[in-house]
Formats: C-alpha cells, sequence, structure tokens
C-alpha cells in the first residue's frame, strides 16, 4: 500500500538521520515506529469504513505526534 511505502521510508529517513546525530533514544524510538506499523496494519483490517479509519487515526495518533515532538526536544 502507498501509506505503508510512505511510513516506511519516511522512518528510514528519521532514523538515519537520528543515527548520524547519535540520538540517545534511537532503538525505543525505532521500536515506537515498529508498533506504528503494526497498530496502523491491525486498523486497516478491523475498520469498516474510511471514515471509521480516519476517526480511529485520529482518535489514536494526534497525542502520539505532540509525544514525539516533546521527546525530540
Amino acid at each position: 500500500m502507498e501509506l505503508f511505502s510512505y511510513m516506511k521510508n519516511h522512518f528510514d529517513d528519521e532514523e538515519e538521520y537520528m543515527r548520524e546525530i547519535k540520538y540517545p533514544y534511537l532503538d525505543e524510538h525505532i521500536i515506537m515506529h515498529k508498533n506504528i506499523v503494526k497498530s496502523m496494519k491491525s486498523l486497516l483490517y478491523e475498520c469498516r469504513s474510511t471514515n471509521e479509519l480516519k476517526n480511529e487515526l485520529y482518535n489514536k495518533y494526534h497525542h502520539g505526534f505532540l509525544i514525539i515532538l516533546v521527546y525530540m526536544i
């Protein structure tokens, strides 16, 4: 799927950058990426409509991205 290709490229680029800057929590961040992909796959199989998927994505991830930003500061 296009979404998973985008996520893989994004996560790979981000992890490469984090290696370059010697980000101290890289291993934990990689696990977080794997968990996001796993969760996304589950959502795609469980949701019955695009609207349901949209709502689930918002509910599950809108706070998560704020947490990621706080960790990186």
